[in-house]
This record gives structure tokens, C-alpha cells and sequence, in this order.
């Protein structure tokens, strides 16, 4: 499941069906992913299976008989539910309405170039300070983050502002998810960008495997001598200096959009 706990889910259940979480958590309702009845597995979004009334403990119907209406609650039912009717939920829980946030101020505040460099120089100083590997590899980590949001607020700034040109409110925010979603993979960030500038957008130096690495399974890169050393998909073992990644980002950002 693509967030991060049955309980943010539950939460969001809780919310649709108007009752408390505590209710949600004693019933114990099965959550998965709607993919429909066709060999190929589209996802059409979740469904919850609600135990029957029948099925239940009976200390947890006595807890919960006087709390809700038993004949109107879906027990013994499968609800179903979209990606946007849960995401339109308090709890969120496939963390649309953080993405939205995030990319949204990407949209109307776009990260000044000379700002960009500037924190990855501060970066840089810092590597040479901190000689503990946890701090190193975040560190580094964060340089190829600020890197690759300068690059989505730089596509952003291509991209006409949705809120005037689209007055549909329902397409606009269909654009906009669609969007969000190219934006968060690189092939989408390149795809927008030749879109929009009829140009090929660089790629990121020592994204792959360095960032790549750090990013879903730092406890196996290593810090040597100012060196980071990670293994790419193929378990070969990459070594690279940490300064000359930085000063490659530094030239990166100061070019990227030349």
C-alpha cells in the first residue's frame, strides 16, 4: 500500500463514515487496492471490507452498539473509494494534499538560482566539518534534493499558470495532479521540459547511483576519506568524492537551463 500505515487509513475511514477512529480500529476492516477484474491490474483506487455485525467479538459489539446505528453502518459491506475521495479526507493518506502544498510553491515561489548555489556551497562546508557518516550522507543527500526542487521550480516557470487559464475547476485540478505526478519521476521532469522549451533537460550528475542509493538504502553507502561509496543496480561498487559532487551539482544548476 502506497502510504504509510493502516492506521492513516483507517483515519481516513473513519472521517467518510463519520465515526471515531477507536471504532474503525476495533472492527478491523480490510483495506486494499481496487484494481479492477482485467488481467492488466489498473488502479481504480481502494476498497475497505467491513467485518459483519454477526462476525465481530462480542466485547467489541457491546463497545461499540451504543456508539453508532447498527442498522444504518456498513457492516458486511466492501466500500469503495478513489484516490481523490480519500485524498479529500483530514488524514490523507496518499499524502496528495503534502505533494499539492509542495509543488504548489514550487508554482508561485520559484527557487532563485543564486539561493540554489549558495546552499550548496554552505553544503559543501558543512561536509568538510562533519566526520560522522549519518550527517555526512545526509548532507549530501539534501544537496541533490535542493538540486532536483530547482530543477522542478524551474519547470514550473515554463508551465502557464493553471489557476487563469484554466477556469474548470475540476480539469485544473486533473492538470494539476497530472502534472504533479511527471514532476515527481525524472522521466516526467524531462518529458515537461521539452514540452515546454523544445530543449533536452540535463540530467542531474551522480544521480545515479549516488543519490538514487542514498535515497532507498543509505545504511549501505559508506564515507571514506571524503569519498562516498554506494553500489549502483547492478552491485557494483561506486566510489566518488563528495567535494567533486557538490562542485558538479554547483555547475549544474548554473548551466542547466543555458
Amino acid at each position: 500500500m502506497p502510504f504509510d500505515s493502516e492506521d492513516v487509513m483507517y483515519k481516513a475511514l473513519a472521517e467518510i463514515l463519520d465515526v471515531d477512529l477507536w471504532i474503525i480500529q476495533l472492527i478491523e476492516p480490510y483495506i486494499g487496492e481496487d484494481t479492477g477484474s482485467s488481467k492488466e491490474e489498473w488502479h481504480y483506487g481502494y476498497y475497505a471490507e467491513i467485518p459483519s455485525y454477526e462476525s465481530l467479538d462480542k466485547t467489541v459489539q457491546e463497545e461499540i452498539e451504543e456508539q453508532i446505528d447498527i442498522e444504518t453502518f456498513p457492516f458486511g459491506r466492501t466500500l469503495y473509494f478513489t484516490d481523490g475521495e480519500l485524498s479529500e479526507t483530514k488524514a490523507d493518506p496518499l499524502g496528495w494534499r503534502t505533494d499539492f502544498e509542495a509543488e504548489e510553491y514550487y508554482q508561485k515561489n520559484p527557487l532563485q538560482k543564486d539561493n540554489v548555489i549558495d546552499e550548496l556551497y554552505s553544503i559543501s562546508k558543512k561536509l568538510r566539518v562533519y566526520d560522522d557518516a549519518i550527517n555526512t550522507k545526509a548532507l549530501l543527500f539534501s544537496a541533490f534534493s535542493i538540486t532536483e526542487s530547482y530543477v522542478r521550480s524551474l519547470i514550473w516557470d515554463k508551465i502557464p499558470d493553471l489557476d487563469s487559464e484554466v477556469k474548470n475547476t475540476k480539469l485544473r485540478k486533473i492538470l494539476k495532479k497530472h502534472l504533479y505526478d511527471k514532476l515527481s519521476r525524472t522521466s516526467g521532469r524531462e518529458e515537461l521540459y521539452k514540452e515546454f522549451t523544445s530543449k533536452t533537460l540535463k540530467k542531474i550528475p551522480f544521480s545515479d547511483p549516488y543519490r538514487n542509493s542514498l535515497a532507498h538504502d543509505v545504511g549501505q553507502a559508506q564515507v571514506i576519506e571524503g569519498d562516498i561509496i554506494v553500489k549502483d543496480k547492478n552491485d557494483k561498487e561506486c566510489r566518488h568524492n563528495m567535494d567533486a559532487i557538490i562542485n558538479d551539482l554547483i555547475v549544474y544548476v548554473q548551466n542547466v537551463d543555458n
